[in-house]
């Protein structure tokens, strides 16, 4: 079969007839971008290729109490995940990342999160653009509500928490979009904070994250600080007052093979970036695997 024969037609005509199985481009009004529709056997037109937009990224970076790592781990998975986050408007994805010891064992001595060798659990949310204003004001009262159930709150060191910015990802060919990478089952993931220069571009490091994309990188994403939620570090309350890159490589492997083979050797380029100072934290992660306390014990 040829490949016209393979694929609907497509009829770049903005107002030309449409038959059954065409893909037609109309603009939606006068000046609009033109798009694309698939016409039905009846008739019907409705546009294809949108990608649901993300706006921001709720981010924990956190270690649990020692000798309740089971427990607090039961507790964030079966409740905290749903009532206190994806419960919220305009929060569609869900993931979570663990950095067993031997993980740790593999960061740089950076401080941007304190002791390298604290933080066991990341955590990412992704939330719809234009929703992040209405998540705030949800979790507000999503709060109280599991304050007064007493479930609010379990006893960990949050390292660093708060909302961030979605900037961009860098896909390798074939690579998935950034909307659908907390429901794919990747092994893991690499995080890499760089800390920028004040009102320094992020241009540079969107460049050094694609640079990286691989087999087994096929995607990353840059987010930048939105608001602090809380931290046992002196963070300053304003994230613009210490302002840092988060680049999350995903993963197709073992991710700490990856890190040694292609992540690592790259944090030397870091301090050349334009706009960039420095490594402020980077690690390997391993995905969680929902409903068991795999890695508990190895934190």
């Amino acid at each position: 079969m040829s490949d016209s024969a393979a694929r609907p037609a497509e009829n770049d005509s903005a107002t030309g007839p449409a038959e059954p199985g065409d893909v037609v481009r109309r603009p939606a009004e006068p000046g609009d971008v033109l798009r694309r529709h698939a016409v039905t056997a009846d008739g019907l037109e409705f546009q294809i290729g949108t990608v649901a937009q993300i706006g921001s990224a709720i981010i924990m970076y956190a270690e649990p109490p020692a000798g309740l790592e089971r427990e607090y781990n039961r507790w964030y998975e079966d409740d905290h995940t749903y009532a206190a986050s994806l419960a919220g408007p305009g929060s569609v994805a869900h993931r979570r990342w663990v950095a067993p010891a031997r993980y740790k064992q593999l960061r740089p001595a950076a401080t941007l999160f304190g002791d390298p060798a604290r933080g066991s659990y990341l955590i990412a949310f992704w939330i719809l653009a234009g929703m992040q204003e209405e998540w705030y004001q949800w979790l507000a009262r999503q709060e109280q509500v599991l304050r007064d159930d007493e479930r609010w709150e379990f006893p960990k060191d949050h390292i660093y928490t708060g909302s961030f910015t979605f900037v961009s990802e860098q896909r390798a060919p074939g690579g998935p979009r950034a909307i659908s990478a907390l429901d794919r089952e990747f092994g893991g993931m690499i995080a890499v904070a760089i800390e920028r220069q004040p009102g320094g571009e992020l241009t540079g490091i969107e460049q050094w994250a694609e640079s990286l994309r691989s087999a087994r990188l096929p995607l990353s994403v840059v987010l930048t600080p939105l608001r602090l939620f809380k931290s046992v570090l002196s963070a300053p309350a304003d994230p613009a007052d210490d302002p840092f890159a988060l680049v999350i490589f995903f993963c197709d492997g073992e991710p700490d093979q990856v890190w040694l083979d292609e992540v690592e050797p790259r944090l030397a380029d870091v301090p050349s970036i334009a706009g960039a100072t420095r490594v402020g934290f980077a690690s390997p992660f391993l995905s969680t695997v929902p409903g068991t306390d795999r890695y508990v014990d190895e934190l």
